[in-house]
């Protein structure tokens, strides 16, 4: 079973973004959608993301934004535990 992170998109870190950015070039506009926080029953808009044994459920906010050209093609190529340390975040 995968670990679960509540997390909004800007706590992600590095090799959760680069991922995300690599699986939805375009953006991720096409697969939000309207979630409840489990802990202040807030609505938000989200969506779910798997990546290294983690689902993410992450709080997308209208201003963010990405693309691969986001990140220099050096960091494209770096493998996405290089470094990277996962960080728990329930800050809902």
């Amino acid at each position: 079973m995968n670990r679960r992170v509540f997390t909004s998109y800007s706590k992600l870190n590095l090799a959760a973004k680069k991922a995300l950015s690599r699986a939805y070039p375009e953006g991720v506009d096409d697969i939000l959608t309207t979630m409840k926080n489990v802990f202040s029953g807030e609505l938000f808009k989200g969506f779910v993301f798997d990546h290294d044994d983690v689902t993410y459920m992450v709080e997308w906010n209208v201003r963010n934004n990405f693309s691969v050209a986001d990140f220099s093609d050096a960091e494209l190529g770096e493998s996405e535990t290089e470094n990277d340390e996962l960080e728990l975040e329930e800050d809902f």
